[in-house]
């Protein structure tokens, strides 16, 4: 939850996830699924702006609804197009809840309602996400192998379920190890950190950084 007493800008970086976010200002009001950011994101919020937001698990949201969620990359989407369930909620309930903590339970029930009959539903994309994001350099036809699915069928369900391909999701994770060890490594080179981590050279891991945040690598340090 965000209030902005004065205009607000911020670089986001891309997380490997997708968002529900309420937006509220002194006139309107909106409640939108934001898809997996690809890439960078420039942030801006004026003085009356609030936000809400809850993160999802890659591969979770998808368990909510049919639709593709690689056709919301790097876009926002009224929620009810995307999750037809939160129909039932509406903005107005948000509105009128006085608290921050009146938010996050009002959304959080809201959201337990409608997730609990699907508790146990397989999340074969999730599943092969957490593999991802324990060892970015996973071989994706053993994946497949171990899921008893085909390569291709894999790529194909892991796009529409989590919103990358296989292949950028990789990347991102990488990007965000790489991140994370160049601001809690400060002593270590960029050379050590690209070889630790599977980049082909400084030049490449620069590359990447540069893709994903717009900035250098000497930027997180």
């Amino acid at each position: 939850m965000s209030d902005f007493e004065n205009n607000y800008s911020e670089r986001v970086f891309p997380e490997g996830c997708t968002n529900l976010v309420f937006h509220q200002t002194s006139r309107s009001s909106s409640l939108n699924v934001m898809g997996i950011n690809s890439t960078f994101s420039d942030f801006e919020a004026n003085a009356d702006d609030s936000y809400f937001g809850v993160s999802f698990r890659p591969g979770m949201l998808s368990i909510l609804t049919k639709e593709s969620l690689f056709a919301i990359k790097d876009v926002s989407v009224a929620s009810q197009e995307i999750i037809p369930q939160l129909n039932s909620m509406s903005i107005a309930q948000l509105e009128d809840c006085t608290t921050v903590g009146d938010k996050i339970n009002q959304i959080e029930n809201h959201l337990f309602q409608i997730l609990s009959p699907l508790s146990s539903t397989e999340l074969l994309s999730g599943s092969v996400a957490n593999a991802i994001q324990s060892d970015h350099n996973q071989d994706t036809l053993c994946l497949a192998e171990k899921h008893n699915i085909s390569l291709r069928q894999l790529e194909r369900k892991f796009k529409k379920e989590v919103g990358l391909s296989m292949k950028l999701y990789m990347r991102l994770t990488r990007f965000n190890k790489a991140v994370n060890t160049i601001q809690t490594y400060s002593s270590a080179s960029f050379s050590e950190i690209a070889y630790e981590l599977g980049f082909y050279d400084h030049a490449h891991l620069s590359n990447e950084i540069k893709h994903f945040s717009g900035l250098v690598p000497s930027s997180f340090r």
